[in-house]
């Protein structure tokens, strides 16, 4: 019972941190150490999760070099480029899941090409299968 109250508790964090987010109430804070060319890569990154994301695009799109690219998004976020990416093209995609979308069509909306890969991932990130967290949902709706 432990894990289903820890994943009830994460479900309404994650409930309430939407409705902050939807009412704009929330705000990022700037500082004048924050690198501007990685602000803009973060939204551009969120705004375009379906797309094909890589050093090498991101890097063509803000005329920097990928070495540069990588290590200052490193250095700001404190999480590789890849790991970012695929942790907000998971969250999308458990999104997407709870609204009822079919589990493999959001595998691709979400700009994964292989739904082993999909799977693999959302397994190892949220500890159970995109299947799984379908049937989650349909128990705590019930």
């Amino acid at each position: 019972a432990q894990e289903l109250s820890q994943r009830l508790l994460f479900l309404q964090f994650m409930i309430h941190l939407n409705r902050v987010a939807i009412s704009d109430n929330l705000e990022f804070l700037e500082t004048s150490t924050s690198n501007t060319k990685i602000l803009e890569c973060l939204d551009y990154i969120n705004t375009h999760l379906q797309e094909k994301l890589t050093a090498d695009v991101l890097a063509d799109r803000f005329f920097v070099s990928k070495y540069y690219l990588m290590h200052s998004f490193k250095e700001e976020t404190g999480r590789s480029m890849g790991s970012y990416i695929t942790t907000k093209r998971l969250l999308l995609a458990r999104d997407l899941i709870l609204q009822g979308e079919p589990i493999t069509n959001v595998c691709y909306e979400c700009g994964f090409r292989n739904y082993s890969t999909f799977s693999r991932a959302f397994k190892k990130n949220f500890g159970y299968s995109p299947r799984e967290q379908r049937a989650i949902d349909t128990t705590l709706r019930e």
